[in-house]
């Protein structure tokens, strides 16, 4: 018998379909009665779905970690865009291609010429489509061309994964069911600016959004996002949890305590983001805390309408305005407190990488919030009006309450000690909850069940 590491999947031989297992934890065998294979003998399985979706290989000691064929499509990949989504997109991409997976990006070719661009090992990023930027000839064109480059590529992928609810998430489900592939999507937003709602108010709306939903099956970030999911009717053995993660190494907290109290805004300048609200918020504080100051660092549609509201604030000579970042650790670990306001979100990249870093954070109580201050479920589900509620590595509010706002930016203002251990529940919160791994393994695991979904019946 043959002990095999936590998290493998494996192929079952010698039977008339191949049946795919999941190892559950250290100390899974090889099911019993079952005779390993010879060294360097492949295992493979290929199902009415198509493709090969595992490809193993019998080293003589244990299976290798198996092998499946992802294909990532989404509207913009970093550098082009560096916002959550497209962070998220890449962490995963890299992660599963240094797990042994192999991983195609699809997407549009930003200003660049149209290229393939090889990342790490397992990883293409085919930056090759080029919607024409006229009127609705770019969703046209933006369709055409995805569901051309997919059926390019098809030889080379199994499972699809759309980022968002998109024009792109009805073009590959149709590509899906003709060459009879997995088709799967990871919504991105929730709320007023949702991923659903988004496809809904688009022309032709119904039928892109029936279509997308038609899916094998859902990624999701947040509870909320799932609770959208289910009010459209999807069964809930589709939808399983990918939240986003963060390397641990790299975002890490500052060895000393910084030395101003300075609360730290890093995101897009959108309305979404609800940046007048904070403006308005650190301006009351700045009353009874003189010694506060607030950066802004990003840029965004608004960004014009932000600065011009920063001139005009009454604490404008607290307030500094700073360029987008692709490197925010030194940003995150001389903040004070990580603040936002938003009014909708999926799961925020920023909440998670401040409380690696040890930054206490101040949020609404958007989607998302809940999994990284609360993942136990404590917090109420009402919030007072004018209060803030303390999580574990910070406070949480009802989205628009500005007192709310004030009041917990203010006692993080007033108790350096409190700050502090709000960091390192913070740091602690990280580690157990946004590793790397503990999300790549979870992804998989929803991956696993999506594929055994689509298995033929013996």
């Amino acid at each position: 018998m043959v002990s095999l590491p936590a998290g493998v999947m494996f192929l079952r031989a010698g039977c008339s379909r191949s049946l795919l297992v999941e190892a559950r934890g250290p100390g899974s065998e090889w099911e019993k009665g079952f005779h390993p294979p010879a060294k360097g003998v492949r295992i493979g399985s290929v199902h009415s779905c198509g493709g090969n979706f595992l490809h193993e290989l019998w080293d003589g000691n244990h299976l290798r970690v198996g092998h499946l064929r992802f294909l990532m499509v989404i509207s913009a990949y970093p550098p082009h865009k560096s916002a959550g989504m497209e962070q998220g997109c890449r962490r995963l991409s890299e992660a599963l291609a240094r797990r042994g997976h192999s991983v195609i990006v699809l997407t549009q070719a930003g200003n660049d010429r149209p290229s393939i661009k090889e990342e790490v090992d397992n990883l293409k990023v085919y930056r090759v489509v080029q919607p024409i930027a006229l009127g609705p000839l770019w969703g046209v064109t933006y369709m055409t061309q995805m569901r051309r480059w997919g059926s390019r590529l098809a030889s080379e992928w199994d499972v699809c994964l759309c980022h968002k609810l998109y024009l792109h998430s009805a073009v590959f489900q149709s590509l899906c069911r003709s060459l009879g592939k997995i088709y799967c999507n990871r919504l991105a937003n929730t709320g007023a600016f949702s991923d659903i709602e988004f496809l809904r108010q688009h022309k032709g709306g119904a039928l892109l959004l029936n279509k997308a939903l038609d899916a094998d099956g859902f990624f999701c970030l947040s509870r909320v996002s799932r609770e959208e999911l289910l009010r459209e009717k999807v069964a809930a053995e589709k939808i399983h949890p990918c939240r986003n993660f963060v390397d641990l190494g790299k975002f890490s907290p500052a060895e000393e305590r910084p030395a101003e109290k300075e609360f730290l805004y890093l995101g897009r300048f959108h309305e979404q983001k609800n940046l007048p609200l904070l403006l308005e918020a650190f301006a009351a504080l700045r009353e009874s805390h003189p010694e506060v100051r607030l950066r802004l660092v990003g840029k965004g549609p608004e960004d014009n309408y932000i600065r011009t509201l920063v001139r005009q604030s009454p604490a404008c000579d607290a307030i500094r305005v700073d360029e987008w970042t692709d490197d925010p650790v030194t940003a995150y670990r001389s903040a004070w407190a990580v603040v936002t306001a938003s009014n909708a979100e999926g799961l925020s990249n920023v909440l998670v990488e401040s409380l690696a870093c040890g930054a206490p954070v101040i949020t609404s109580d958007v989607s998302g919030a809940r999994e990284a201050l609360d993942p136990g479920g404590k917090l109420p589900v009402k919030i007072p009006a004018g209060t803030a509620i303390q999580g574990t590595g910070g406070y949480v509010y009802t989205p628009g309450d500005k007192e709310a706002l004030i009041q917990a930016m203010s006692r993080l203002a007033t108790d350096g000690d409190h700050r502090d251990e709000l960091g390192r529940q913070a740091r602690e919160q990280a580690v157990n909850v946004f590793s790397e791994e503990r999300t790549v393994e979870e992804f998989l695991a929803g991956a696993q069940a999506i594929v055994d979904s689509r298995k033929p019946s013996r």
